[in-house]
């Protein structure tokens, strides 16, 4: 997988849809490439309640995020756009619009966060989707000679489950309307905070470290000074970062395959 997708991005125009450092520093290190960023102006509104499932809330937030970018972008400007979208998770909820944590935007969100967060294991899940101009990925001829758009696979769609699902096959949609191709995956890492964070703890954390914890899933980020309360992880670390570079990979290499194989 290695010896074909690397060189084909590193002779490609990789746009990322975000601007979040954590994100650029793991695409320009583990890809060897320098994306052009562009942000997402897409408001990260939709319901919950229209998901059954927090991972196909976060694989749907994070389409429409490089759909947006994608749609300011002629198919000459770029061969493949990255975007990803992270979220966590309350295993003990049982609705997704309970069990979704979104990212802290106050003082008081985060501390509500870290408490909620202590003493138990929760999901990160990072939607992570790779779009192609659809000009560039010609559909295939079915045997009648008409076009046949590639199918749609079954997601895990294990997001309120007390077990890590197995990692899922990557999705592919075509969607002429927006004249692209859109593969997607949603990676799961479970995270465990230690039961012994005491209130002073999070009350220093949330008034110390507004960094750490402002505009992120779950008022923390695993990278900095939250990493002394976790106890654990099963799963990618990287994911918890949020950008998991393995099942990037994974959704690249579907993408510059069925990219060559239709040229």
């Amino acid at each position: 997988m290695l010896t074909e997708l690397l060189p084909a991005l590193k002779q490609s125009r990789v746009v990322l849809a975000s601007s979040s450092p954590r994100r650029i520093e793991l695409v320009e290190k583990h890809f060897g490439i320098r994306p052009t960023v562009v942000v997402s102006n897409f408001a990260e509104d939709f319901s919950k309640r229209d998901f059954a499932t927090a991972a196909e809330y976060c694989r749907a937030t994070a389409i429409t995020k490089g759909i947006d970018v994608a749609k300011r972008h002629t198919p000459a400007e770029f061969d493949y756009l990255v975007a990803a979208d992270s979220i966590v998770v309350d295993l003990t909820a049982e609705t997704v619009e309970a069990a979704v944590i979104e990212k802290a935007a106050t003082a008081t969100e985060a501390d509500h966060f870290i408490h909620r967060l202590r003493g138990r294991r929760h999901a990160v899940h990072t939607a992570v989707v790779v779009i192609v101009p659809l000009s560039s990925s010609v559909r295939t001829k079915a045997r009648g000679g008409e076009e046949e758009e590639p199918s749609a696979l079954t997601d895990s769609g294990a997001s309120l489950s007390s077990s890590l699902p197995p990692a899922e096959t990557p999705r592919v949609d075509v969607r002429p309307g927006d004249g692209v191709v859109v593969y997607s995956a949603v990676e799961t890492t479970w995270v465990t905070f230690a039961a012994s964070i005491s209130d002073a703890d999070i009350a220093s954390y949330v008034a110390d470290y507004p960094s750490a914890w402002k505009g992120k899933a779950g008022a923390y980020g695993i990278q900095d000074v939250a990493a002394l309360w976790i106890e654990g992880i099963a799963g990618d670390y990287y994911n918890v970062m949020g950008l998991p570079v393995r099942r990037l990979a994974t959704v690249l290499a579907l993408a510059v395959s069925e990219q060559r194989r239709r040229q």
